[in-house]
């Protein structure tokens, strides 16, 4: 009885450790932040996508997530200034492409 115990224990150990850790290499959680030098040569073309990290279960910090071109993730404090600009930047950058498609679209119609 203990021995069945014990195998079933580590087995459900076991699961859970490589379902964790499939988790952060499809791009799941940001464990640390990435070096200051990364986000210095990350110019805004560069930048696929973003998304925000929350503390929720394995995700222990808050950050931000850039994907890169490359598909290359850097994980970014969302207090740190340089993080802030960047951001700011890529709100603008998007409502530059926006008005450019309405007036575009406007343009049309007329």
């Amino acid at each position: 009885m203990k021995t069945s115990l014990a195998i079933l224990s580590a087995l459900l150990l076991a699961v859970a450790i490589v379902s964790t850790n499939k988790a952060r290499r499809r791009g799941g959680c940001c464990m640390v932040y990435s070096k200051e030098p990364q986000l210095r040569k990350l110019s805004l073309n560069k930048i696929k996508e973003h998304r925000m990290q929350e503390i929720t279960g394995n995700c222990n910090i808050p950050a931000v997530v850039f994907i890169t071109q490359r598909n290359q993730r850097i994980c970014a404090n969302p207090k740190a200034k340089s993080v802030k600009r960047i951001l700011k930047r890529l709100s603008r950058g998007k409502k530059n492409k926006t008005q450019d498609t309405r007036r575009k679209q406007s343009k049309v119609k007329q």
